[in-house]
């Protein structure tokens, strides 16, 4: 099967009559080809319309990274782009369909762009409309979450809140957003792209914790250096470590979190248990490296380049709640209001 789109057709709208034309396009590809419509879920796309520009949706449709999420995980994709505040224009809307494969077969997904200059508590109205109801719908807020933070009516819709703390300016206040999301009683499940990409690093922790005489409160301090551009990912790692390792919740634990020169490294941990074993793991573009003075050979945990999209789509597959982001989270938040004396 190809990996391009073999097919892309779209339609300049009105948001009243996006069903009408949706039919209308797929009549029109009846003809030619054979690919069936695929839906395995609504996935909402929302970001704000450029500074001093209108939004052009057929350029929104033909964004080539929310394609590539709709290739490997066939769902409905409802953009939602909203005026700035302050200015105000007619609503407008295009529809498109994407073939996907060859000409003997393959499946093809629907996109709606919606621009709106509406107020927040109409929201609702707009993404219900346009969702399919029986299928799980997810939010995928393509903006910077510490600059522009989550519409509360947007957030309660979808199942899933995906976001990328990577992309983040401000990480205080990116934490605080993405924490009281968190701590809602009907919560959605929290996606952070950035943290996906912890994962080589929590197998090098979890391989030590697992050393033979490793004790269930021995952690004494922990000190991260990271480069300069990743400290959502530092933090993100620092509210994981004090929410999982045996003896991070000691009022005597001691912890650093600084900025290095070092560009090779994008995040280094040095974790020293009570027994004064210390212990460094050390993360680049390629693999995390650990060691420790009782082993010989460094431990070694390779990673696998992984796309936006490609995390995306993965994601909308799984459909799960991770505990251990939730806390992180939460935990990244108040060491952040304690560093800050707050």
């Amino acid at each position: 099967m190809e990996k391009s789109v073999a097919t892309h057709v779209s339609r300049a709208t009105t948001p009243e009559s996006v069903e009408t034309e949706l039919a209308s396009l797929w009549r029109d590809l009846g003809g030619r080809t054979t690919a069936t419509r695929a839906i395995m879920s609504n996935l909402v796309v929302f970001h704000q319309e450029s500074k001093g520009a209108h939004a052009d949706l057929d350029d929104e449709i033909r964004d080539l990274r929310i394609a590539e999420v709709a290739r490997q995980h066939p769902c409905r994709v409802i953009i939602l782009v909203r005026a700035r505040p302050g200015i105000r224009h007619e609503p407008g809307a295009a529809v498109s369909i994407l073939t996907f494969g060859t000409s003997e077969g393959g499946y093809a997904v629907e996109q709606i762009a919606i621009c709106s200059s509406c107020n927040e508590r109409a929201v609702p109205s707009i993404v219900r409309r346009l969702t399919l109801g029986d299928l799980p719908t997810s939010v995928w807020w393509a903006e910077d979450v510490s600059r522009l933070p989550p519409l509360d009516a947007l957030v309660d819709l979808g199942r899933q809140f995906i976001y990328d703390s990577r992309e983040w300016h401000d990480v205080r206040a990116g934490f605080a957003a993405v924490a009281a999301i968190a701590g809602r009683d009907r919560r959605p499940d929290l996606v952070d792209l950035n943290w996906r990409r912890l994962r080589p690093m929590q197998q090098a922790v979890f391989h030590w914790l697992r050393r033979p005489g490793a004790t269930r409160a021995d952690l004494a301090a922990i000190h991260l250096r990271h480069r300069p551009d990743e400290a959502a990912l530092a933090w993100l790692l620092l509210g994981w470590l004090t929410s999982c390792v045996p003896g991070s919740a000691s009022p005597d634990l001691e912890w650093t979190l600084d900025e290095a020169a070092d560009v090779e490294a994008v995040l280094s941990v040095s974790l020293t248990a009570r027994g004064r074993e210390e212990v460094s793991a050390v993360m680049n573009d390629h693999h995390v490296t650990l060691e420790t003075p009782s082993t010989p050979a460094p431990f070694l945990v390779a990673i696998r380049p992984e796309s936006a999209a490609e995390a995306v789509a993965a994601e909308l597959r799984s459909l799960g709640r991770d505990l251990g982001l939730n806390r992180a989270v939460q935990n990244a938040h108040a060491r952040l209001r304690e560093a800050s004396g707050l």
